[in-house]
């Protein structure tokens, strides 16, 4: 019996789904190359009772797993590994005193809805994703004045790799308790996490939309801004080819500095607004602003990114190349966004928890992108690596929520390559039939050795599948 059955025996039918069905599934995920990937199965539980139970098959088998649960995340689904996928789960959210606890599948609107009214959680910049957000970082607007999401995590419910539970808390031994604030997804499934609020009632947000030059005014602002203030960036071309358009947010969970205004001057705001808003409502936030520069969104779109962290005293350095970067990109929808963070986040000692990067004051995710088919894509992923260089000076960490292990691996291009071919086969059908007419007898040669090469693994094969004899 493979593992396919075994969890379909286990789990029954309807909860199990078969490489060939998992397409459809799969098509929640954020990233474009976990779109693309073919895992072994889909297991979609309808409780955290039967993720112990897929657990405890996977570990008999030794089957490697992936799980799903906001979609945000590039490891949630590999090929050949069998996926779980925790949005099946209805999500269970309540306030408990001032803690909010969530259960696994919940995430960051459910989160934030929870919260006793006027109090908060610190997250990221948009709510849709899962736990491996909430507890591998969580970098976003109020992370100056209250840290990362992982910095108010109270306690984590596990379901280790063999299906058996594990509460870790402060009061847990050191190593498990460092381990859950910035890896709690790597050692298992998140069944539960409780997190502690804050009070918050509202924000006050100002967005100010202007050429990329007020950048350099921003660089001098930034470092001495309160620790109530976080004062951002994002960065895209120009679509009529003119200077790269900077949109600068400052977000306050105290009384408005007005630093925004301070950087960019009446004269030189193309757009602006002031408002002030529940923190939950991210909605309100981010539609608006995409309105207001760059090219429409498509559902093509494609992109590679980075996600590296800044310190504070190097970015000066490296933001005048940034700025020339983004003026030479090869797509429109290319950009670079830039979290102010620091503060709180610091105050947190660098070993202390598994979140690297604490003395970073700036968080970047910039993105090489275009649009499927099109003839830039290398041009778009050659792109966002320069970009990467030209950060190193100022780096001290990545952010691992956006990237796996840095830049996207080997593993990922090849694959993109491999369907690339497989949707234009004329290519390598011309190339082969261009290397006969001018080489005939090179080619014989290749053929011979292909064949060669075949018969061997055809006989590996065979050899593989011999049972093993009894043991003595």
């Amino acid at each position: 019996m493979d593992v396919l059955a075994a969890l379909t025996r286990r789990l029954g039918a309807d909860r199990v789904l078969g490489p060939t069905d998992a397409a459809p599934v799969l098509s929640g995920a954020y990233f474009h190359e976990v779109r693309q990937r073919r895992p072994a199965a889909v297991v979609r539980p309808a409780t955290f009772d039967d993720v112990r139970a897929a657990l405890g098959v996977l570990a008999d088998f030794g089957a490697p797993a992936t799980v799903l649960g906001g979609g945000h995340g590039p490891r949630c689904v590999a090929d050949g590994a069998v996926c779980l996928d925790l949005r099946s789960i209805p999500c269970e959210a309540s306030a408990e005193g001032e803690a909010v606890r969530i259960n696994g599948s919940g995430r960051v609107a459910d989160l934030l809805a929870a919260a006793p009214e006027g109090r908060v959680v610190p997250v990221g910049v948009t709510d849709s994703p899962g736990m491996g957000l909430l507890t591998t970082g969580g970098v976003g607007g109020l992370s100056r004045s209250l840290g990362l999401s992982i910095d108010s995590l109270r306690s984590v419910d596990l379901l280790l790799a063999d299906g058996q539970p594990l509460t870790v808390t402060a009061q847990s031994p050191a190593e498990l308790w460092w381990a859950v604030r910035g890896g709690a997804a790597r050692l298992g499934v998140v069944r539960f996490a409780t997190f502690a609020t804050h009070p918050v009632p509202e924000v006050t947000e100002t967005q100010i939309l202007a050429r990329a030059d007020v950048l350099a005014a921003w660089a001098a602002a930034a470092p001495s801004a309160p620790r109530t203030a976080s004062l951002s960036w994002m960065l895209s071309p120009a679509t009529d080819g003119s200077e790269p358009l900077a949109l600068i947010d400052e977000l306050s969970a105290g009384r408005d500095p007005g630093l925004a205004r301070a950087v960019v001057p009446v004269g030189q705001r193309m757009r602006e607004r002031t408002w002030r808003h529940r923190y939950r409502d991210f909605a309100d936030v981010n539609v608006p602003v995409c309105s207001w520069y760059g090219p429409p969104a498509v559902a093509d779109l494609r992109m590679r990114r980075i996600a590296p962290l800044l310190s504070g005293t190097r970015m000066p350095q490296v933001l005048e190349e940034v700025i020339r970067h983004v003026r030479n990109s090869p797509t429109p929808w290319c950009r670079v966004e830039v979290q102010h963070i620091g503060g709180a986040v610091g105050d947190v000692a660098e070993h202390d928890s598994a979140f690297s990067g604490r003395d970073a004051e700036y968080a970047v995710m910039a993105a090489g992108a275009w649009r499927a088919e099109s003839p830039v894509q290398a041009r778009a992923i050659a792109w966002v690596e320069e970009l990467d260089d030209i950060l190193a000076p100022a780096r001290v960490g990545r952010y691992l929520t956006e990237v796996e292990a840095g830049l996207p691996g080997l593993a990922d291009r090849v694959r993109e390559g491999v369907h690339w071919l497989a949707r234009h086969p004329e290519w390598p059908l011309g190339a082969a039939l261009l290397i006969v007419l001018l080489r005939p007898g090179r080619a014989l040669r290749w053929a011979s050795f292909g064949l060669q090469g075949y018969a061997l693994y055809r006989r590996a094969q065979r050899v593989m599948a011999r049972p093993l004899p009894p043991a003595r």
